[in-house]
């Protein structure tokens, strides 16, 4: 009985490469779509942080980048007017961080329901945001923000540590309802 051969042809991005079936030709094969799929998966992750800073440079005066340890504010533009956000006393918390969140509402009516969205983590060695590492979150608050004040606003930031909070970035600000003087 004769035995035939078998080739097969294994393609994947444009990589082709010819399998005789034998065990090294095939650890050979597996080597190099790994070494192509790792290529792939950061290109892709490249892709995602270009779309990050797109849509950042769109929304620049929607949100809010704050970096521990900075002074003053940022300001947010909402559907109500502006806030005013800066991040204090960002300290250990089971295994994350709890840090306080003061929003200034410039505006003269009082806030209810304030509604954010919540992207936070490490910094790499020039205070870039490592957005790979990033962990995001919805918070709403039952605290109403008085007309013409600060308002101190606890947040817990879950699986990052006070040692890797290299910044905090607030967009998607809304609220629920409003407050006004009588007249």
């Amino acid at each position: 009985m004769r035995f035939a051969r078998t080739v097969g042809l294994v393609a994947l991005g444009g990589v082709i490469a010819a399998c005789s079936g034998g065990s090294t030709d095939a650890a050979r094969i597996e080597q190099r779509l790994g070494l192509r799929i790792d290529s792939l998966s950061k290109r892709i992750d490249s892709l995602a942080s270009d779309i990050r800073i797109e849509r950042t440079i769109s929304t620049f005066d929607e949100e809010a980048f704050l970096k521990p340890g900075d002074g003053g504010y940022a300001v947010v533009k909402t559907n109500l007017g502006v806030l005013t956000f800066r991040l204090q006393n960002v300290q250990q918390y089971a295994n994350g961080s709890r840090v306080e969140l003061q929003v200034g509402n410039v505006t003269s009516a009082t806030i209810t329901g304030l509604n954010i969205s919540v992207d936070y983590g490490p910094t790499d060695t020039a205070g870039i945001a490592v957005f790979s590492e990033e962990k995001s979150k919805k918070v709403t608050f039952s605290e109403s923000l008085p007309a013409g004040s600060w308002t101190t606003l606890p947040v817990v930031l879950d699986n990052v540590p006070p040692s890797n909070l290299g910044f905090v970035r607030i967009y998607d600000v809304s609220h629920q309802g409003i407050r006004l003087l009588k007249p």
